[in-house]
């Protein structure tokens, strides 16, 4: 993401927004993809590493999109629900990523990172200005200080479609093993 100047978009499911604190870093984004134009967004490739993301808004968006994908899989499963143009790489992910890494040549455009990465922050700032403005405890607060008050290297669990989608959208992002 670093190197192409893109963005990552990351599930907090994923594990990824607790480990990967970095400016490329989209985790707020099925809250921005629901209330946004989709075309301003459309993206020339993606490159998925692993399972399909579960947030509906962004299945939606690139399937509209008919956006190329390649998909690293190192379980060669080879899941594509949006079932648009896609390229499959089964092996290793890691093996993949270095040599993709040490071979792309990187000249981005980048007005397309920029508005991602800006509607990502706007998000993420809507949501705390949000939640201090609640006098309530709700759904949304607990998920957003749960990960602060949650030890170091634990395990989170969450069963139930609400709750699942409640901890993606307000979920804080802490560098915190877990």
């Amino acid at each position: 993401a670093k190197k192409l100047n893109a963005p990552l978009f990351a599930e907090k499911s994923s594990g990824a927004p607790f480990h990967i604190i970095s400016d490329e870093l989209c985790s707020h984004f099925d809250l921005f993809l629901q209330n946004t134009n989709r075309i301003e967004f459309a993206p020339d490739l993606i490159l998925r590493i692993g399972a399909p993301l579960t947030s509906k808004f962004f299945n939606q968006w690139i399937e509209q999109e008919k956006c190329s994908q390649i998909i690293l899989d190192q379980l060669g499963t080879g899941r594509n629900p949006s079932y648009g143009p896609t390229q499959f790489i089964s092996g290793s992910v890691k093996s993949w990523l270095e040599k993709i890494h040490s071979n792309v040549q990187a000249n981005p455009d980048l007005s397309w990172t920029v508005k991602i990465l800006e509607k990502e922050k706007e998000t993420r700032l809507a949501l705390d200005q949000y939640l201090q403005d609640q006098n309530s405890f709700t759904e949304w607060k607990l998920h957003h200080s749960l990960i602060e008050k949650l030890p170091a290297s634990c395990q989170v669990f969450l069963g139930n479609s609400m709750v699942i989608r409640d901890f993606e959208n307000c979920a804080e992002i802490k560098n915190k093993d877990l």
